[in-house]
């Protein structure tokens, strides 16, 4: 081979295979970092939402003695304090400009639906059917932010695995077995 198209054409060949393979091997690692870092604040996030969840049960479902029903609500209104770290205040104007940084503007809808039951079960009246609808509201905001359905899809094309059937308990039921 004539070493004029070695160093010409055959060496930046080379280097340009190299370039790209490193390239893709980069892009593809950042994804998969990306998508760690997201997954371990999603099971933070989870983790909180699950005390909430446990802590709302016991409130709505356990019959409780006052004093129970109390230690619930000191364990509830902890629970909104550390939901502050993921549901920050949203500052639009001076609102709640003199005071300290993590109370300042306004609350966000997901902890607010929490006050609203803190405050529910804080009365003599509290009215089961609002608490639900308070309960299943601040599920249903988690679970928008958590978007368990592109996660499994994001998951299933990292892994090259089919991890969702899609089938509903009627399609699983209704299904022909051969």
């Amino acid at each position: 081979m004539d070493n004029s198209l070695i160093g010409t054409v055959v060496i930046p060949l080379l280097s340009l295979l190299v370039s790209l393979s490193t390239a893709y091997y980069f892009l593809r690692d950042r994804r998969h970092a990306r998508y760690q870092m997201e997954t371990a604040y999603v099971e933070n996030l989870l983790a909180w939402h699950k005390e909430v969840i446990i802590c709302l049960m016991r409130l709505e479902k356990l019959p409780a003695s006052r004093s129970e029903t109390g230690e619930d609500l000191c364990i509830l209104s902890a629970l909104i304090e550390q939901g502050r770290f993921f549901f920050p205040n949203i500052i639009e104007d001076k609102f709640g400009a003199s005071k300290p940084l993590a109370y300042r503007g306004y609350r966000n809808i997901v902890l607010q639906l929490l006050v609203e039951i803190y405050r529910q079960y804080s009365t003599d009246t509290a009215s089961n059917e609002i608490i639900e609808k308070y309960r299943k509201s601040f599920t249903s905001a988690v679970f928008s932010l958590v978007d368990p359905v592109s996660r499994i899809s994001v998951l299933s094309q990292i892994t090259a695995k089919k991890l969702n059937s899609g089938q509903s308990i009627r399609d699983y039921v209704n299904a022909e077995w051969r």
